[in-house]
């Protein structure tokens, strides 16, 4: 598990990044997949900062927080659930691009209809 706290200080770091452009294009557009791509996003950030809260513990003392890691983890399965269900109509005319992530990959969407 060598390196597994710097990889969870970075996804942190990427999160915090995504999260305000993916708020303002909720903002910009009232459309459900927006809101749904949002609610994954935060969903996975939750995740992600309890993973980091738990391994950051870890590091210290060698036991961490083994409650905070479960939540951690339900959120991280929850945000990919969601994730997958996005199904985009495929007769739209307008096309957008949104960000949603998983832990191990960022995926950009190219999403007809906003």
């Amino acid at each position: 598990m060598q390196g597994i706290l710097e990889l969870f200080i970075v996804y942190t770091i990427a999160y915090s990044l995504l999260l305000p452009v993916q708020a303002y294009a909720l903002s910009v557009q009232r459309h459900s997949l927006p809101l749904l791509l949002t609610l994954c996003l935060m969903t996975e950030y939750c995740g992600v900062l309890l993973s980091l809260i738990h391994y950051a513990k870890f590091s210290v003392d060698g036991d961490g927080l083994n409650a905070v890691r479960v939540v951690g983890s339900f959120t991280d399965t929850l945000a990919q659930v969601l994730d997958s269900n996005n199904e985009i109509p495929p007769h739209t005319q307008n096309t957008c691009i949104y960000v949603c992530t998983n832990t191990s990959v960022i995926t950009i969407r190219q999403v007809h209809g906003c």
